[in-house]
């Protein structure tokens, strides 16, 4: 009776585990986890090029972080982070990290590239003397936001670039954290002047192959909505 009892317990803890494997998603297997994200493949089984970044902690709105906080700081150095790991695993590619909130939906996605050199630059637009396009809407001792060109181009698209030069979030030995926390904290300052702040896409491009073309980091901020009257 015993040796049957044992039988059937084993079957029942076979047919468990099979069916429990048989429900994961293994399309979507960390690739990076730590206490504040992890990181997921993306690329439906193309070329591994398209990650995604998610919070550990339910995050439904870019704007109700709270980037000075400690959870938002440590919450942001997790996602720089995340983007040099996977760079660095990648032969050192370039990359696109995008945070875009859609509707109540907060993502965060990075694209890889391969690397490729910059090209030789003769001066720095955004440094002194500056050479900016467009009007400056907002700035603080750290950042300073400013139109893409004169007039303002439509829909609402405009840069978030520090003061201080570092080229890229590649640059490891600057403080890019404290540089993304003021870009984001400078973007959720300007996205509270929209008409729709559910439609908002953050991107910086980190390197030549990534489509980086001003080697002063930069953040693009877009969104279709109109500033408030």
């Amino acid at each position: 009776m015993n040796t049957r009892n044992n039988i059937l317990i084993a079957v029942c803890l076979v047919g468990g585990f099979f069916i429990a494997y048989s429900r994961k998603d293994h399309s979507k297997e960390y690739v990076i986890k730590n206490e504040y994200v992890k990181v997921t493949d993306s690329s439906h089984g193309k070329v591994h090029t398209l990650f995604s970044i998610t919070p550990l902690r339910s995050v439904s709105h870019f704007c109700d972080i709270n980037f000075a906080s400690s959870y938002g700081k440590l919450l942001v150095k997790a996602i720089v982070d995340a983007c040099i790991e996977l760079s660095s695993t990648h032969g050192d590619a370039d990359f696109q990290l995008e945070i875009s909130q859609v509707a109540s939906q907060m993502l965060i996605s990075v694209n890889l590239y391969p690397q490729k050199p910059a090209p030789v630059s003769f001066g720095c637009p955004f440094c002194k003397p500056l050479k900016l396009k467009g009007n400056v809407l907002a700035e603080n001792e750290l950042v300073r936001a400013f139109e893409k060109s004169s007039p303002a181009r439509e829909p609402i698209n405009f840069l978030i670039a520090p003061k201080k030069h570092i080229v890229n979030y590649k640059d490891r030995n600057e403080n890019v954290v404290e540089v993304f926390i003021a870009q984001l904290m400078m973007a959720q300052i300007l996205a509270a002047r929209l008409e729709n702040k559910d439609d908002i896409t953050l991107f910086v491009n980190n390197g030549a192959g990534a489509g980086q073309t001003v080697f002063h980091s930069h953040m693009h901020f877009s969104t279709s909505s109109s500033w408030k009257k």
